[in-house]
């Protein structure tokens, strides 16, 4: 409010309550990250799995960027608020659905255009990227090393190359 030069009475005028207030915050936040997403290279590339793979590539490059803050508003929130705050942590849940949807859909892709190694949930995949990204931050907090993000990164992309099919370094397209 100081910041902003206005009273927390005027503030609160906008919203209903101070959960509201966080709701909103989470929605600008989660409208904010989709925008620099899409504006990324990644984001342009056509083929699925060069597109998830870039985007791999993308979390791999923040974890190694000198000073560079490495947290999520969703997962903190979450950890912060699990047990007293329902509302803001089911926002929080919608989010990593949403987030988890937008991977499965690259990863579905890519299955019928790749030949994979065995029968794999693309959804589960996704889950799991999710969850590697996550756990991460929380290391590189409790530790204070960035790199850790970057390391489990590489870990996961290795994983996502391991379930297809790879002939001389590339992935086959299905015949």
């Amino acid at each position: 409010c100081k910041a902003a030069g206005v009273t927390k009475g005027a503030l609160f005028h906008h919203f209903k309550d101070k959960q509201e207030l966080g709701l909103q915050l989470l929605e600008y936040h989660w409208n904010l990250s989709q925008h620099m997403l899409a504006s990324t290279p990644y984001a342009k590339l056509t083929d699925p799995f060069e597109r998830i793979s870039a985007y791999v590539d993308l979390f791999i490059m923040m974890g190694e960027i000198p000073g560079m803050t490495l947290s999520c508003l969703f997962g903190n929130l979450t950890q912060e608020l699990a047990q007293t705050n329902s509302r803001l942590v089911k926002r929080c849940a919608a989010a990593f659905v949403e987030w988890q949807n937008q991977i499965t859909a690259d990863l579905k892709a890519a299955q019928q255009v790749y030949q994979s190694t065995s029968a794999w949930d693309a959804k589960s995949v996704a889950e799991h990227f999710v969850s590697v990204y996550e756990g991460s931050l929380i290391l590189v907090k409790a530790r204070k090393e960035p790199q850790i993000l970057s390391r489990s990164m590489r870990h996961f992309k290795a994983y996502l190359y391991s379930l297809f099919v790879l002939k001389n370094n590339k992935i086959q397209r299905r015949k």
